[in-house]
């Protein structure tokens, strides 16, 4: 498939694919939503209002989603992702000052990180579990 602008980062979700498919072949004449169904194999359902979408208004583009915008981008949130696998034992607290001396227009709670770390990263915490040191008697002992 040829794409209009070849410059432009291809989208990364699997509906912003699907919407530029769709668009790419509205674009090249292919005007039938059942060909454009028998063509990509996508859902009945999505193509036709993606077509419906096409013919009223010209474009696809999604609505704005109404939210506060996500303090973390990507970026800064691998970042983090990089800070926590260098230090397995810093706190959120450090790791937020430490992407603050990074980022210096970046104000983010201790809160934010740890929210960021167990939902978007995947992170467990837990506390490291406590072992007494060897003694030198325990030492020989493991040697013999």
């Amino acid at each position: 498939m040829y794409l209009s602008q070849p410059n432009k980062m291809l989208p990364q979700s699997k509906f912003s694919i699907r919407r530029s498919v769709v668009r790419e072949l509205w674009q090249n004449g292919v005007r039938k939503p059942q060909e454009i169904i028998r063509i990509t194999g996508y859902q009945r359902s999505t193509v036709y209002n993606l077509v419906k979408k096409l013919a009223e208004t010209g474009s696809i583009t999604p609505h704005h989603r109404p939210g506060r915008p996500l303090i973390l981008t990507p970026k800064k949130r691998r970042h983090l992702g990089l800070l926590v696998h260098a230090n397995k034992a810093a706190t959120a607290s450090e790791m937020a000052t430490r992407l603050q001396q990074t980022h210096p227009s970046l104000s983010i709670s201790t809160r934010t990180i740890q929210r960021n770390l167990s939902q978007q990263l995947r992170y467990v915490v837990r506390r490291p579990i406590a072992a007494p040191l060897l003694k030198p008697i325990h030492i020989e002992a493991r040697k013999q």
